[in-house]
């Protein structure tokens, strides 16, 4: 038995995030203890260098990797059903939690140094999302 909860929220996080990297070793699960009450749980999210880089349409990887569950939990109908409530549970504040998200993090210090040296790289944050620089 898994955590809905937990499942659901690791595939909404790499939707939103657009993530490129969310299968093999991007994943963690975990158990309070063996208890057979105790339902197998999903996360964290972490591994963020390929993040918002997505188009607009696409899913994030773990919706297409071999190696990721989401595909076959989607032909779970309950599974499917808790996903699709979840997610339009909090689609209309998505995009303004991650604005948010995004100006604390710009008070962060040093994280402007850090920028300028991730678009050394090719890549560059923006306002909303992380894409690659033109440069």
């Amino acid at each position: 038995m898994i955590d809905f909860d937990t499942f659901v929220a690791w595939g909404i996080s790499h939707d939103v995030m657009g993530a490129w990297d969310g299968s093999g070793s991007n994943k963690y699960f975990y158990k309070y203890n063996m208890n057979p009450k105790n339902k197998l749980k999903m996360g964290p999210v972490w591994d963020f260098d390929s993040i918002f880089g997505m188009k607009d349409n696409e899913h994030a990887a773990p919706w297409f990797q071999k190696s990721s569950y989401l595909p076959y939990l989607m032909k779970n109908t309950s599974f499917k059903k808790y996903y699709k409530q979840k997610y339009l549970k909090i689609a209309p504040s998505i995009e303004s939690k991650m604005a948010s998200a995004l100006a604390k993090l710009k008070t962060i210090p040093g994280l402007e140094e850090s920028r300028k040296l991730d678009a050394k790289d090719g890549l560059m944050i923006t306002n909303h999302w992380m894409m690659k620089s033109k440069n």
